[in-house]
């Protein structure tokens, strides 16, 4: 998968991006393009589309269905299950996501999206989307354990029914909702009021929320009774307005590529700017047919095709940059998941005063993960200026830690000396001993320095525990 494929939001609790449309890319890609009609640009309904693409990575053939990617601690117990998961190994737990059908997380909401996507844009493979959300949603609609609220009851996918009927013109979905309504009608009278959405089963309090009680459900019934004249809060509409009235919201926006290009390899394509501008424009306008997933390798030939013709200083520079944000991109996407990471930095978090305790006879690995790249010059600094000063600079070697956490692809500048220490442990290493070799490598004859270089050593060691790149073997 790549990040060209838009989602919003990197969580702890979560496998990935989410899907849906109250949490997920679908919500975002239905704003995006209401935006987009609301200004008449395309620019706001091509970002939506790879919101779209996204989801349809996440999309799950064999259970007919998109992937609930959340995992959330969000109880002792459910800290225990995914402690006791990253301890035994287990990365499946990680990675397994389950089935929702609902309007918040499930195909109930994101078939809205694909309703409205084909509504606006005519593209077919949105229609069979909104098709396969549909069946889905008809079949799971009458659940007795389902509660009739919106957010994830049987009144948010109701909606989708009605939109299908709005939109693709199906009477029996209209009907199906108008039956569904009446039923809810029945059961409340049977139960003596209404299930809530947010409480347990046994719970017979009625909940008086919009989304997850009662004021949600009196919506529906509204929505059902007249959904022409009855607008939708949950596929929600902006009259589109003239151009004039809204113009700082489309100024004459880049080409798209450019703009995704920013986010992932931002250095890069500033140095290309520098150096192949024109050729670059070109190429950002040829890529806009491309598909979002298609972007990086795109990019990446281009490099490869525009690198051999530049003056050497500049291919160098280029080729020498690209490497590190190329390697970064590749460790971001082997991210299986980030609940995964969030639990082993707080495992690794926990060990850490255990290993301290008795440091020197602990036997550590460096994480597998961590990725040591070495540069001919200073890309860490972000800043114009300082980028500016490297197209004149001499190459000087610099050393970089790349490390994946959840919230992002960590990226430091590393001391020749810190850089020293972690190699040491590429493989299962005991701490004295490799201060021992790392000490004997500085070849100092000096007792009382030898002294200081090996508590800076430890030192180190300490650090990079802590930071939870080196980690007890077997842990």
């Amino acid at each position: 998968m790549s990040r060209a494929q838009r989602f919003w939001g990197r969580s702890k609790h979560a496998i990935g991006g989410l899907c849906g449309i109250s949490h997920g890319a679908s919500g975002v890609a239905l704003a995006l393009l209401e935006l987009g009609r609301y200004v008449n640009h395309h620019y706001w309904s091509e970002v939506a589309e790879q919101a779209i693409a996204y989801e349809r990575f996440r999309f799950d053939a064999d259970r007919l269905t998109w992937r609930d990617l959340r995992k959330s601690v969000a109880t002792d117990e459910s800290y225990r299950d995914q402690k006791a998961a990253y301890e035994r190994g287990d990365v499946s737990f990680f990675v397994d996501s389950f089935e929702s059908d609902s309007w918040c997380n499930g195909a109930g909401g994101i078939g809205l999206t694909r309703l409205r996507a084909f509504e606006e844009l005519g593209v077919s493979s949105y229609r069979e989307e909104a098709t396969v959300a549909l069946k889905r949603t008809r079949g799971v609609l009458a659940d007795p354990q389902r509660s009739p609220t919106l957010c994830h009851g049987g009144g948010g996918l109701a909606e989708l029914l009605l939109e299908s009927w709005r939109v693709l013109g199906d009477v029996s979905d209209l009907e199906l909702a108008q039956s569904y309504s009446l039923e809810t009608s029945r059961e409340r009278y049977l139960r003596g009021g209404y299930k809530s959405g947010a409480r347990s089963d046994d719970d017979d309090q009625e909940d008086a929320n919009l989304f997850t009680g009662n004021a949600g459900i009196g919506y529906m019934y509204l929505r059902v009774l007249d959904p022409v004249h009855t607008p939708s809060i949950l596929a929600f509409r902006i009259p589109r307005r003239s151009c004039s009235a809204v113009a700082f919201i489309a100024p004459a926006m880049p080409a798209l590529p450019g703009i995704v290009l920013s986010r992932l390899f931002p250095r890069t394509l500033w140095v290309v700017r520098h150096v192949g501008a024109k050729v670059l424009s070109a190429r950002l306008e040829d890529w806009r047919s491309l598909p979002p997933d298609s972007l990086p390798h795109a990019f990446d030939t281009f490099i490869q095709e525009l690198a051999p013709g530049l003056p050497g200083a500049d291919r160098d520079r280029l080729c020498d940059l690209w490497a590190l944000e190329h390697a970064k991109a590749c460790l971001d996407n082997e991210i299986v998941s980030f609940s995964l990471l969030h639990m082993k930095s707080l495992v690794l978090g926990e060990r850490v005063p255990d290993l301290l305790s008795h440091l020197l006879d602990v036997q550590l690995l460096l994480d597998p993960m961590v990725v040591l790249h070495e540069t001919q010059w200073d890309w860490v600094t972000v800043d114009d200026d300082h980028w500016h000063h490297i197209l004149e600079s001499e190459p000087q070697t610099q050393h970089v830690i790349l490390c994946p956490r959840w919230q992002h692809v960590m990226e430091e500048s590393l001391s020749a000396f810190a850089h020293a220490v972690l190699l040491a442990f590429r493989h299962p290493c005991r701490v004295e001993d490799a201060v021992a070799v790392i000490a004997a490598e500085m070849a100092l004859d000096n007792a009382a320095e030898q002294a200081i270089l090996k508590d800076a050593i430890v030192a180190q060691v300490i650090e990079a525990v802590s930071a939870g790149l080196l980690s007890g073997v077997g842990g």
